[in-house]
């Protein structure tokens, strides 16, 4: 499933490394940074991820939420 090529009101966040206790925190920021110039999507680019731990799943699901 696929949602598609990102739109310019799109909010893109590009995860590079590894997703985990330590970088989520950052992640959390980030998503509420983005959101908060209110876009028509948020999408999250996990390509660059090497690494997800379960705090890393859990700030997915918090954008999910979020958004």
């Amino acid at each position: 499933m696929t949602a598609g090529p990102a739109s310019p009101q799109d909010a893109v966040l590009r995860l590079a490394g590894d997703l985990d206790f330590q970088t989520a925190a950052l992640v959390h920021q980030q998503v509420d940074l983005a959101l908060a110039g209110r876009p028509a999507r948020l999408v999250l680019d996990l390509r660059g991820l090497t690494f997800i731990d379960s705090t890393g799943l859990a700030a997915i699901v918090y954008a999910w939420r979020a958004a």
